[in-house]
């Protein structure tokens, strides 16, 4: 999966789990049956926390840095949601510095 494993949450298919990866800055989908990464989903700069959709249809996932957001770093420091069949981008929502944590009610 890769160094920088952050968060797991558990998709609507009870043989995959979704995992942030930091040091490649996507999700990597993983087969628990098959125990291997079946695809990544790119989310952006440092993703940590990470949530579903309670319909499974969205992921949603922080990106954390350091630094303060850049017209070439649009994506730091943000909650980036993304469709979790299509890995397409849905919304970009910034955030304060550093979040860590997802949470969807």
């Amino acid at each position: 999966m890769g160094f920088g494993s952050r968060a797991i949450a558990t998709g609507p298919n009870s043989d995959e789990i979704y995992v942030t990866v930091e040091n490649t800055n996507d999700i990597a989908v993983v087969s628990l049956s098959g125990g291997a990464v079946t695809r990544r989903i790119p989310v952006g700069p440092g993703p940590r926390g990470i949530a579903l959709s309670s319909d499974g249809i969205s992921v949603f996932s922080s990106s954390f840095t350091r630094s303060t957001p850049s017209s070439a770093a649009n994506m730091r420091n943000s909650i980036t949601v993304v469709n979790r069949t299509t890995g397409s981008l849905i919304n970009q929502i910034a955030v304060g510095l550093g979040p860590c944590s997802v949470s969807i009610q």
